[in-house]
């Protein structure tokens, strides 16, 4: 009795293992999936955001040289804001520190930039009428602890109002962006959060009023 009992004892011990050996590779499996899937995603911004800047500087290209013929850029507004909605969904995923993250949203910088420079040429030459606004934040909140509410007020307000063509600019000042800080002086932007609503400076955090 006391053999089959030790026999019955390894034998639970053995399915016990097996058991928790199955759960830990199926753990692992799921867990590799879903990282993949987050590098697939980011792959696919990276590509996004690639067209995405070649095909504003075909447009500015364009619009250089018969400006008034453009009235807006609601797709191309569309898709921009799209590619920064699917960069806050990664940020949610993989954390605001994720060095492939930081990367975009660098790369996205530029485009916001690009499509600042597009609008602000065709406002000045054909009296376009446009609401710019540029918001410098940082993720850090010992640095700003109200950054994430001006940006959250910017959204609401963008979304709210679409018929005053309001579009908003957002740049992590963490991330050392030359075009970014080139920005930040040309507006003397030296607290955060800052906005520049056409043109003019506004420190601090501003609510939707």
């Amino acid at each position: 009795e006391i053999v089959e009992k030790r026999i019955i004892s390894k034998g639970k011990y053995f399915m016990a293992f097996v058991i928790t050996s199955a759960i830990f590779i199926f753990g692992i499996l799921i867990g590799t999936l879903m990282t993949n899937n987050k590098f697939d995603a980011i792959s696919q911004i990276q590509q996004e955001l690639r067209i995405q800047v070649l095909s504003l500087e075909t447009q500015y290209a364009i619009v250089s040289e018969n400006p008034c013929t453009f009235k807006d850029a609601p797709e191309l507004t569309a898709e921009m804001y799209k590619i920064g909605d699917n960069l806050d969904s990664l940020e949610s995923d993989l954390g605001k520190n994720n060095k492939e993250l930081l990367g975009l949203v660098d790369y996205y910088s530029l485009l916001e930039i690009k499509h600042w420079l597009f609008l602000k040429e065709v406002e000045k030459k054909c009296n376009n009428n446009f609401n710019l606004i540029l918001f410098f934040y940082s993720n850090n909140e010992e640095k700003c602890t109200d950054c994430s509410v001006q940006g959250y007020v910017l959204t609401f307000l963008r979304k709210k109002y679409p018929e005053k063509n309001i579009y908003v600019y957002s740049f992590n000042t963490d991330l050392n962006n030359l075009a970014v800080a080139t920005l930040e002086r040309s507006y003397n932007v030296t607290k955060l959060p800052s906005i520049v609503v056409n043109d003019k400076l506004y420190e601090g955090l501003k609510d939707r009023n």
